[in-house]
Formats: C-alpha cells, structure tokens, sequence
C-alpha cells in the first residue's frame, strides 16, 4: 500500500494520505534501522609469494599487518580500505600495501557470516641490495578473498595475483587474513 500511496504521491505533486490519516512516509521509531556506522579493524595475515612459472619460484614468506576502515553500505554490502606493511624474514623483503576491498555477504547462519571479497590494491616492495640499498617496485595486485565472520574471530583465506611494472612478471599471494573490528 505504501508503494502505491509513493507513486500517487510523485505522480500528483501532493501528499496522498493513507486510510488511517498517516502520511505515506511516517515510521514509528521502532521501525527505523540504526544507520551502519563505519569500523576501524586491525587485520595480521601470512603469505605465501611465489611467480607464475613452471615451477612456480618462492618470492618470500610474508608476514602483514594492517590497519582497516569498514564502511557499510547497507547489510549485504561493505567497503573496505585496507593499508598496512608487509615482511618477508625469510629473504628480507619489506614493503607496504592499499587495497579497496568491496565485501558482499553470500551465506549468514546464527554464529558465522561468509562473504566473498574481491579486491585491487597496489604493493610496494624492497629488495635488500646490501650496502643499505633497496630496489624498490610497485605492484598493481588483483585478488578474491572469502571471509568467515563469527561472533568473535573473523579468517580471510585470500589469492592475490600481482605483476611487476618493472619486468618482473606475475606472481601469486596465498594468504590467511585474521581481523578484529576495533
């Protein structure tokens, strides 16, 4: 009914009044949704980096951190800015990232939430030369992630796909995300 009382409103220029004298846009308070409100996270992953080729060469064992801002846009959909730094013990490389992640819930059961993340971001890497000097690269990056949302933990399996601007290829991120909302 209230669609109709809309529409006659928008065709004729005038409020149209419901049968009960209600204005068609009147909401009890009780009816109103809180409005998302945007959520800062800290997220800590591990990633495994290894080029495209055959055999596939390990690039390094990458630990991330990051500091992240959740904006809602109603309750399937949220933008996720994504900005932190990553480090590689294993040979030394260290660098940083932003992405923008677009997160849509695909499955809610009573304790989990699952959605589905793709993203696109760019890396920045160094390389350690020695002497003190790096060989700094940027990589545009591509990935899907899916997250599993529960009361109290929240883990994001993730594959990135990277390509180096300076002729280095394509390479490939297996990572497993842990965040906490803030």
């Amino acid at each position: 009914m209230r669609i109709l009382l809309f529409v006659a409103t928008l065709l004729l220029g005038a409020p149209v009044y419901a049968e009960d004298g209600d204005a068609p846009g009147d909401v009890e308070p009780a009816e109103l949704e809180p409005a998302p409100r945007v959520q800062p996270a800290l997220t800590v992953g591990v990633m495994e980096l290894f080029g495209i080729a055959n055999p596939p060469p390990h690039l390094g064992l990458f630990v991330l951190a990051s500091l992240d801002l959740l904006i809602p846009l109603n309750d399937k959909w949220t933008v996720i800015l994504s900005n932190g730094a990553e480090f590689a013990p294993d040979n030394q490389n260290w660098g940083g990232f932003s992405f923008v992640i677009l997160d849509r819930v695909v499955a809610q059961t009573p304790t989990t939430v699952i959605t589905v993340e793709p993203q696109v971001g760019v890396v920045h890497n160094a390389v350690p030369l020695g002497g003190g000097q790096f060989d700094h690269a940027l990589y545009p990056t591509a990935g899907v992630g899916m997250a599993f949302i529960g009361e109290k933990h929240t883990w994001i399996p993730t594959v990135t796909t990277s390509v180096g601007l300076q002729g280095e290829g394509l390479s490939q991120g297996l990572i497993l995300y842990y965040s906490k909302a803030l």
